[in-house]
């Protein structure tokens, strides 16, 4: 073999050379066809740390998310693949073992597995390149992998929409064992305001959207906020963490905006099996013992030392579903429509690129999301309202509000009702709708959507303690201020979608004065009654931070009878006829008293007391509105965490605000309650609780519109995503 300097040659016979070049050439080809394969994508960071995420193709954007979002959440979405399939105890220990329990009751793993070539191919591609994105940022940085860290596959996506979306038809399933006298599954409270705009009710002549779900701001249910611009995907808004954009969230695209708020069709029940005594594995149908399927859930469970126990349970599965619940010989089997169905992702990524109303319709044809109030706006100028859900077709004469005899074939379901059976309306005549879960009958005024059009379990009318309420606070106010819109601004909206106002005020004002101008003058004369008094009739009616007379006034409705506290209070009722002067006058007087247990004086700040900021944050900032016992605001707070000084920080409500103007392209903005990052170091850790939760306010997305992004931009990240 001869050399010469700098380069070698090889003599080869023709046949040889011929064989070489071929592989030469295969090899070169393979290595340009890589090469331009390859696609960049960039993560534009905000001033919010929100990504904003531009590539070629919807994969690209997806890899770049999950690389985002494993930077950002490195802990939830380990943990919320864990929870849909049942390993959540294994970092959590014991608090995890009910979580675990339903993936395993239901299956999760076993359905997302065993249909996951069903969904679309170009779902699988993004779920995919999703979670290679997430691997990348652990590959770059190992130190970041969190205790709860496992071997993720693409399947887990699937599985996951199932654990997010379960809670809805279990619930419904729980009110039928209730309804039953058996103890049900204990579910996670969901509530939310949807508002839809008409372009004849708006300043700039196109339809206004208010997305607000009210869920928890820790947990599973926390959504991830992003940006997306790659092939067809063109979304702001938010998802599920540990779901790519556009799979499973609420927000807009160039064309549509979406949001859900619960309450929808019936599309659970509970099958009351009979048991065989003799035989644990069977269950009567028809007079005769039918095998079912008896299995042993193993959960894995992190114990003191750190070493991994098991706990085992045993259920039963019927024809109908599991056995969740046994109670006198009989098994309790729940029958959810969703449960051999795995094309949610689907169904939300044809919604997400859909380009007309049609499109949307077509989708929600698929019935895949859980029964829930969806509202549509769309740059046509369209407003649209269904109630959506998996409905089964149930035989006549049966009542499935209750647990119904499964030991009979007369009772099993006759199909799935097609979504032209669902209640929907198309741009109403008064020209808004708000459906802040409540009955389709008060979504705006004169509603032709009446339960008498419609079979009982589609409509499913909202009660409260068995008393159909109609309009409960949050609702009356939203109603009330949607009612009154003329041409109205963005501003406008803002005021409505974050609005502290609170329902029925008024007419417990007047009471009040009435029964105070009449007591007695030693009564009158008592200055700390007369203090509490004041402060109640000078309250301006609004959850505001600086107000005085929000808690006298909470204080003092505290002291109703069970019914008007916990029933009144909720749908905002006036006084009651039935109650005298002088139980107003003690309502007054033990009011003031439980308010001065509690805070030592009775002019206590609302934003004193209510607080705004992160568990594990070092700052809190006074609160506006929000949901207090007797009180609840369309902008929605709760406070369920206890700080060390007695005072109440927010833990749910609000979770991911946006409000769609409807141009062409659409301009939206949002406030997430806490902030972008999990990393107590980083400056997005509780900087939107802070300075827009705190301050109602909310904070624009600069959707389509890049120089504005440029001109608040934090960061930028660029990545190369192989296909």
């Amino acid at each position: 073999m001869p050399h010469t300097k700098g380069k070698m040659t090889m003599r080869v016979s023709p046949q040889q050379g011929w064989g070489q070049s071929f592989l030469v050439a295969i090899a070169w080809a393979t290595f340009l066809a890589a090469v331009q394969a390859e696609e960049s994508v960039t993560i534009y960071r905000d001033v919010w740390g929100v990504p904003n995420i531009y590539g070629e193709s919807e994969e690209a954007v997806s890899y770049a998310l999950g690389y985002a979002q494993a930077q950002d959440r490195p802990d939830q979405i380990f943990e919320n693949y864990r929870s849909a399939i049942g390993r959540l105890a294994e970092v959590k220990g014991p608090e995890g073992v009910e979580t675990d329990f339903y993936p395993h009751v239901f299956q999760f793993e076993r359905w997302s597995k065993q249909h996951w070539e069903e969904l679309s191919p170009k779902v699988r591609a993004c779920m995919t390149a999703f979670q290679e994105g997430v691997r990348k940022y652990f590959d770059d940085h190992p130190d970041k992998k969190p205790a709860s860290y496992l071997e993720i596959e693409p399947w887990m996506c699937v599985a996951l929409g199932k654990a997010i979306i379960w809670g809805w038809p279990l619930g419904q399933a729980g009110e039928d064992l209730t309804a039953g006298g058996v103890e049900p599954p204990k579910i996670e409270y969901h509530g939310s305001n949807q508002m839809a705009l008409a372009p004849s009710k708006t300043k700039q002549g196109v339809p206004i959207a208010i997305i607000d779900p009210h869920l928890g701001f820790y947990g599973m249910f926390r959504f991830y906020e992003a940006r997306v611009y790659g092939g067809d995907l063109a979304v702001a808004g938010t998802t599920i963490t540990g779901m790519p954009m556009g799979m499973l969230g609420l927000g807009h695209n160039e064309h549509i905006s979406i949001a859900m708020t619960t309450g929808g069709p019936d599309t659970a029940d509970i099958f009351r099996e009979t048991l065989n005594p003799d035989n644990p594995s069977q269950y009567k149908v028809d007079g005769k013992w039918r095998d079912g399927t008896r299995r042993t859930i193993k959960i894995g469970v992190k114990t003191g030392d750190g070493a991994v126990d098991y706990v085992t349970r045993k259920i039963l599965d019927t024809h109908h579903g599991p056995v969740i619940a046994e109670k006198d010989g009989f098994g309790y089997a729940a029958a959810l429509t969703y449960t051999d169905q795995q094309l949610l992702a689907d169904e939300m990524y044809r919604i997400f690129t859909a380009q007309n109303l049609d499109d949307v319709r077509q989708a929600l044809a698929m019935a895949q999301i859980m029964p829930q109030n969806v509202m549509i706006t769309t740059v046509d100028g369209e407003i649209y309202y269904q109630r959506t859900g998996r409905v089964p077709i149930r035989p006549e004469n049966c009542d499935f509000n209750k647990p119904v005899d499964g030991s009979s074939s007369k009772t099993e379901w006759q199909g799935i009702h097609p979504t032209g059976d669902l209640v929907q309306i198309l741009n109403p005549e008064c020209g808004w709708m708000q459906n802040c879960n409540v009955s389709p009958r008060v979504m705006f005024r004169d509603s032709p959507l009446t339960e008498d059009k419609y079979k009982p379990y589609l409509y499913m009318e909202p009660t409260y303690n068995g008393y159909r309420y109609g309009l409960h606070q949050r609702a009356k106010t939203t109603f009330q201020e949607l009612d009154q819109v003329r041409q109205a601004s963005v501003e406008d909206v803002f005021g409505i979608a974050l609005s502290p106002q609170v329902a029925g005020v008024k007419p417990w004002q007047d009471r009040l004065r009435d029964v105070w101008k009449k007591a007695a003058a030693e009564v009158r004369q008592d200055e700390g009654l007369a203090r509490f008094v004041q402060a109640i009739l000078d309250w301006n009616g609004r959850a505001e931070k600086e107000s005085t007379g929000i808690l006298p006034y909470h204080y003092w409705k505290e002291q109703l009878g069970a019914f008007d506290r916990e029933v009144g209070n909720r749908v905002a009722a006036p006084p009651n006829l039935l109650l005298t002067d002088e139980q107003v006058l003690q309502m007054v007087r033990d009011g003031r008293q439980a308010m001065m247990k509690d805070h030592g004086r009775v002019d206590a700040k609302y934003g004193d007391i209510y607080r705004v900021g992160r568990i594990g944050g070092k700052r809190t900032t006074p609160a506006d509105g929000g949901s207090i016992n007797g009180i609840a605001t369309p902008r929605a707070l709760s406070f369920g965490h206890k700080l060390e000084d007695g005072r109440q920080l927010m833990s749910g409500g609000q979770c991911a605000l946006q409000v769609v103007i409807m141009t062409e392209p659409p301009q939206s903005w949002t406030a997430s309650p806490l902030g972008q990052s999990d990393d107590p170091n980083s400056p997005h850790f509780d900087d939107q609780a802070i300075d827009l939760v705190g301050n109602r306010k909310l904070k624009s997305t600069y959707f389509k519109d890049k120089p504005a992004l440029l001109k608040n931009l934090e960061s930028t990240l660029e990545l190369v995503y192989n296909p």
